[in-house]
Order: C-alpha cells, then sequence, then structure tokens
C-alpha cells in the first residue's frame, strides 16, 4: 500500500516586499504631508485664541483702572517720575490675575531683566502687546487721555500685537509700545496667520488682517482720540 507524504496543516505567510513596503512608506508620507498643516493651523488657532483671551483681560484690566481714575486713561510718564519713563502696564497690573497674560503664546521668546521702582519684572521677559501712544499719551504727553475724549471706541485701537521693543533708563516695561509709526511701516506684528490680534477702547477684541490694517491706517492712528 502506497502512503501519501504529510502535507503541511497550514502554509508560512509570505513576507512583504520590496514594492509593497515601498507603497506604505509613500501613503504614509502623503498623509503626513496631508495632516501635519492641519495640525499646524490647530496649533496656531489655540494660540491665537489664547492671544485674544489675554488681550481681552487686558482691556478690563484698562477698564478697572478707568473706573478707578477718573475715566482717565493710564500715561507713559508720570509727574512723580520726571526723568523716568513709565508704561501703561505697570499701572494695569494690579488689575490683572497674572502677568502671564502680557506674553503673546506665538511670540518668539525675547526680554530682559529689570525692576520699575517698586515694580519688580522677572526675566527673561516676553515683550508680545503693544500700547497705543495715541491712547495712553507719548514721549511729551503726561495729561491723561479722557474716555470721553474717544469718540468712536469701536474703531480705536488700544492694546495690540506688537514688534517693537521699548525702553529707557530703569525702566524696562513688560510689554511693547504699539501704533506710533505712520504706513507703510507698522508696529503691530502678524504673528496670527497673516493678522493681528487687536483689543479696542470699547473692551471687544478681534482679528485683523495685515492688509486690512494697512488698508485703513485709521484703526492704529486712533481716530476718535480729540
Amino acid at each position: 500500500m502506497q502512503v501519501n507524504p504529510r502535507r503541511p496543516c497550514c502554509r508560512k505567510a509570505a513576507g512583504f516586499t520590496l514594492i509593497e513596503l515601498l507603497v506604505v512608506i509613500a501613503i504614509i508620507a502623503i498623509l503626513a504631508a496631508i495632516l501635519f498643516p492641519v495640525f499646524a493651523r490647530a496649533r496656531e488657532n489655540a494660540r491665537k485664541a489664547s492671544c485674544q483671551s489675554n488681550l481681552k483681560q487686558l482691556a478690563i484690566g484698562v477698564s478697572m483702572y478707568l473706573q478707578d481714575y477718573d475715566q482717565c486713561f493710564p500715561v507713559w510718564f508720570r509727574e512723580e517720575y520726571p526723568n523716568s519713563p513709565a508704561h501703561p502696564t505697570v499701572a494695569v497690573s494690579p488689575y490683572l490675575k497674572n502677568t502671564q497674560i502680557l506674553v503673546c503664546p506665538s511670540q518668539t521668546p525675547n526680554g530682559m531683566d529689570g525692576t520699575y521702582k517698586d515694580f519688580p519684572i522677572a526675566g527673561p521677559v516676553n515683550m508680545g502687546y503693544g500700547f497705543s501712544y495715541y491712547i495712553f499719551g507719548s514721549n511729551t504727553a503726561r495729561t491723561p487721555t479722557a474716555d470721553a475724549q474717544v469718540d468712536k471706541p469701536a474703531e480705536t485701537v488700544m492694546i495690540g500685537d506688537s514688534q517693537h521693543c521699548w525702553g529707557g533708563g530703569d525702566a524696562i516695561p513688560y510689554a511693547n509700545t504699539c501704533c506710533d509709526t505712520t504706513p507703510p511701516t507698522s508696529p503691530t506684528a502678524s504673528r496670527h496667520s497673516g493678522g493681528e490680534n487687536l483689543a479696542f477702547v470699547d473692551g471687544h477684541v478681534k482679528w485683523m488682517a495685515s492688509a486690512a490694517l494697512k488698508a485703513n491706517w485709521n484703526y492704529l492712528r486712533n481716530p476718535g482720540v480729540n
């Protein structure tokens, strides 16, 4: 009697071929190219929202300051310190929950150490936001701007993303100056998808494209101040 040879009960699975591996790698590369920009945009949108929240809290701090100081904005220079530049952030700081809101999450770290009188400034400080000269005064203006002087608060920029550093003497401010130049040179910083977050005198915060700001410079020049 002839006996059949024993056959294996199962066949050993074959491995991936080189072509199959290359196809898988190509698919992964395509998916990465599609998804990475999506993730980057989502991350920037989150930073943009966090920045807007910071500006909203700063605007609320300014509003609380106005209530305590006869509806007048803080000024750059104070009579008690005639030789040292003040900064609106110093005046508004008691109304802020923490100084981290002065840091734009999309701003490249950049800062310095220093102290303004009895107000310690721990560094390095990320200087991300600017306060408008037209609202808070200039190097030669010590008379505070009254809230009533702003005829168009909803169209008047108060605080925004800034790219200028400013300081002098023993005063090293937390935030930058803003809105102190003329077009087309803009002190605002296009950190958020080609635009800036801005806080207006009426307290609202919104994002504006850089092109829109340059097209209507009055947003930065604060047209409502008499």
